[in-house]
């Protein structure tokens, strides 16, 4: 009996964890859930961090716009 023989011999002895298929698909999709959750989680992270960077975009530009009015008022270049 050769070496490879033996050991597939000594590990059909070795007890196994049968998972019954309900068990399997139980498992598969509590796994499934919780990457989705992760996945919501970083996504709404994303979406926040994005609405917020536009927001301080948009203020800084009105900031700038009604400062570039004002200047250009005080030289009497524009108006309304």
């Amino acid at each position: 009996m050769n070496i490879s023989m033996k050991n597939a011999l000594a590990m059909s002895d070795t007890p196994e964890l049968a998972f019954s298929d309900s068990m399997e698909r139980e498992l598969i999709h509590n796994a499934i859930n919780e990457e989705r959750a992760l996945s919501l989680t970083a996504l709404v992270k994303a979406i926040a961090t994005s609405v917020a960077a536009a927001c301080v975009m948009m203020y800084d530009m009105i900031k700038e716009t009604e400062k570039a009015i004002d200047d250009t008022d005080s030289e009497g270049g524009f108006s309304w």
